[in-house]
């Protein structure tokens, strides 16, 4: 995920010669082979120093090996979002039967899988204490509790979102951004259901990933890999302190004005719902 381009709308798993915003192009690329059967995208996750995707063609969970090439199946479940969940040595994937957790101490992937939440699911990501995992069901991002199943946070409706990622370090974790299949990202406050777009004019959202090294932001799209950057500071990972000091929510919109290269139109407005 070194910010290359489609080579079509829709087969964000297949990378082309096309430079991206970043100026990279394929031959800078850690791999050059693609993931998946080139059709849909699938979404791939680290932990413990192994990477691991989901196969959108058979719905497996596999590693990913060094050269980008398949490998060993994990388990027999995984179709679009992948989590990692370090505290609980598991995964969480999206599937058609809903969010499940894969248990990677279970080395039998026939049976080293159980369904966390019903629905079909979309972008998924886990929580830093490792006990919440979002996931994007029916233009909702939904939060549950992963060992009992039990729905902790509903956003309510908000478009079409289909990545999810959550900020976990800065001044800004325990936020969600939302990649959205409308060409918008926003960012979504799971205590009070604020919803704050921060960049528009994109095109279909898929996934999101966070660069820790710099607190920069990536973002798959149907035609392009984005980074987006906070002026200033940084959106997770990397400090996160702007100027030495932390500022007040009340300044925290003006932070985020900062971010590029999808656009700079900014809203926010208060979903329907609330946590429950």
């Amino acid at each position: 995920m070194n910010g290359y381009k489609p080579r079509q709308p829709g087969a964000d798993g297949e990378l082309s010669s096309s430079p991206t915003v970043d100026g990279h192009n394929v031959g800078q690329a850690l791999s050059t082979k693609a993931w998946n059967d080139g059709n849909y995208a699938s979404a791939l996750a680290a932990l413990n120093g192994t990477v691991y995707g989901t196969h959108y063609s058979d719905n497996t969970t596999r590693v990913v090996n060094l050269d980008g090439s398949e490998g060993a199946i994990i388990s027999n479940v995984g179709r679009g979002g992948i989590g990692a969940d370090a505290a609980r040595n598991s995964l969480l994937v999206a599937t058609d039967q809903g969010i499940q957790e894969i248990d990677l101490t279970n080395a039998n992937p026939n049976t080293n899988h159980r369904i966390v939440t019903g629905g079909f699911a979309d972008g998924v990501t886990v929580s830093a204490d490792g006990q919440t995992g979002y996931g994007e069901i029916s233009g909702h991002i939904y939060g549950y509790n992963i060992i009992t199943g039990a729905q902790v946070f509903d956003s309510g409706p908000i478009g079409s979102p289909d990545g999810v990622g959550l900020i976990t370090s800065g001044v800004l974790a325990g936020y969600l951004i939302v990649n959205d299949n409308g060409g918008t990202v926003s960012m979504l406050n799971p205590a009070t259901n604020i919803l704050t777009q921060i960049a528009s004019g994109g095109s279909r959202g898929d996934y999101v990933g966070f660069d820790t090294s710099n607190g920069t932001l990536f973002l798959s799209q149907s035609d392009s890999l984005l980074r987006l950057t906070l002026a200033g500071g940084s959106i997770g990972g990397g400090g996160g302190v702007v100027g030495g000091a932390v500022p007040e929510p009340a300044t925290w919109v003006s932070l985020i004005a900062g971010f590029g290269l999808l656009g700079a139109v900014m809203r926010r407005r208060r979903s329907a719902a609330s946590a429950v």
